[in-house]
């Protein structure tokens, strides 16, 4: 983190992350981030608009984050599932055996997915601090989201979880606030607003349109 005139702010993030749900040569994966800043209220011609406008902040931000939730443990190993039924005998002295099934078909090459985000923000505050708030605009990209593939209903098994589909999701967000006092009594306004839409762009090999 980095602060240049208490005007100019950068940060960046590096993390390496693993997990044992993935095979050998795809258990670990680079994560990463950066985020700046610049205090426009700070900068010496904003100085006759100070008494309107008290604070204003412009930031963006791009990152990635992991995920390797939704799947099981060790599933990139083949395995067999083994119950027990009561298929023979009489009805009062049945016969138990025991039954052995496959279970969902390994993915040995799948590994996190990796969901980027970019976010443009505001933040101000007007009037003696007593209105303020923040917008957002962002992008989501999820290019390696987990995804069963298809196979003929032949099969005979579950198919495999694989990175097979793009997911991205676009939106915004507004927050305002006003906060103000009259003789002894304090009061605050909050109002949230947010809309997002999200479209798959791609399964396996097969391209959507936008």
């Amino acid at each position: 983190e980095y602060s240049f005139r208490d005007k100019y702010l950068f940060e960046g993030i590096f993390r390496y992350d693993g997990s044992s749900k993935f095979a050998e040569g795809y258990k670990w994966s680079p994560f990463m981030g950066f985020s700046g800043g610049w205090i426009i209220s700070g900068e010496p011609f904003w100085g006759g608009l100070e008494n309107a406008v008290d604070f204003l902040k412009l930031r963006a931000s791009w990152g990635q984050l992991g995920n390797q939730s939704g799947i099981g443990l060790y599933d990139y190993l083949y395995q067999i599932n083994v119950g027990g039924g009561y298929p023979m005998g009489s009805w009062d002295a049945p016969t138990q055996s025991q039954i052995a099934t496959l279970g969902t078909l390994p993915s040995n090459t799948r590994t996190w997915e990796k969901i980027e985000s970019k976010n443009l923000g505001l933040d101000f505050s007007a009037f003696r601090s007593r209105l303020s708030g923040s917008v957002d605009v962002y992008i989501k990209d999820n290019k390696n989201m987990f995804f069963n593939q298809e196979f003929p209903e032949v099969l005979g098994a579950t198919p495999p979880n694989i990175n097979g589909a793009f997911l991205r999701t676009k939106g915004w967000e507004l927050e305002l606030g006003w906060k103000d006092q009259v003789n002894d009594f304090s009061y605050f306004v909050n109002l949230n607003l947010a809309n997002s839409t999200s479209n798959v762009r791609k399964l396996a090999d097969a391209t959507i349109a936008s």
